[in-house]
């Protein structure tokens, strides 16, 4: 019996750092790996969503596959009474909508993450029918207060990070897409009160979409309500939340 990590790319930084901080070896997702499954092995999904293998300890592939789909994500979301924005795949609304002067984003594919095929309602203004039509999915932009992600378990543990902007942006960083590359970053230090249902929504996100684990990206809105953009199922790590999976995953997944 051992312990394993699957990551959904070899090469993912993240994966890496997991599988070293917990001492882990990490499983090839493709043809080339020479894993063969031994009873009582425990296996890490770290993202995949599809893969040969049939036994997992934590996320599978199955419901990773629903997390990093948006409209299948939103759609359990919003079933169990969890707030997203509003969305819809039909440019005919999102047209709608923008004619209603309802500010919109739009992207590419169901399964884009971290801004990639990600258009911003400036973007989307000037897009031609044509274009906008290929797009997949499409939501209303919310007016929110402050946007968070927040990492938890179906356990209930949670460890809350805010975006902010990286110093020296605060007047250049863009206001639509808020990743890193324009210039965001998620904060732990020096946090303002934080209202309980942040944590509260993030972990029914978990449990609703069948995860083990996973970060959520959500924000208040100006009346106050958790709205849930999206969950992550290898979310990118630095020191301390390798610290944080790597405690939760040893005293929960792995037993130890």
């Amino acid at each position: 019996m051992a312990n394993y990590l699957l990551p959904y790319v070899l090469s993912s930084e993240s994966g890496r750092d997991l599988a070293r901080s917990l001492n882990v070896k990490r499983i090839r997702n493709d043809q080339q790996s020479r894993y063969r499954y031994r009873t009582g092995d425990r296996i890490v999904n770290w993202g995949c969503s599809s893969s040969r293998l049939s036994t997992f300890a934590a996320n599978h592939p199955a419901t990773v596959q629903i997390a990093t789909n948006k409209i299948k994500t939103f759609a359990n979301l919003n079933s169990h009474g969890i707030r997203t924005p509003r969305w819809t795949s039909d440019p005919e609304i999102a047209r709608e909508w923008m004619a209603n002067g309802i500010r919109i984003y739009a992207r590419k594919t169901v399964s884009g993450s971290r801004g990639r095929g990600l258009y911003g309602p400036s973007s989307c203004q000037s897009m031609g029918w044509g274009e906008l039509a290929l797009c997949a999915f499409f939501t209303q932009d919310v007016s929110n207060v402050r946007e968070f992600r927040v990492h938890a378990s179906k356990s209930g543990l949670c460890l809350v990070h805010e975006k902010r902007r990286r110093n020296g942006y605060a007047n250049t960083a863009s206001l639509e897409i808020r990743n890193y590359e324009n210039h965001w970053v998620f904060c732990q230090n020096n946090l303002d009160p934080v209202p309980p249902a942040l944590g509260s929504t993030a972990v029914e996100s978990i449990r609703t979409l069948g995860l083990d684990f996973g970060a959520v990206d959500c924000c208040i809105d100006n009346v106050g309500k958790v709205v849930v953009f999206e969950v992550n199922t290898a979310p990118g790590l630095e020191p301390r939340t390798v610290e944080w999976y790597t405690k939760l995953i040893n005293r929960e997944i792995f037993n130890d």
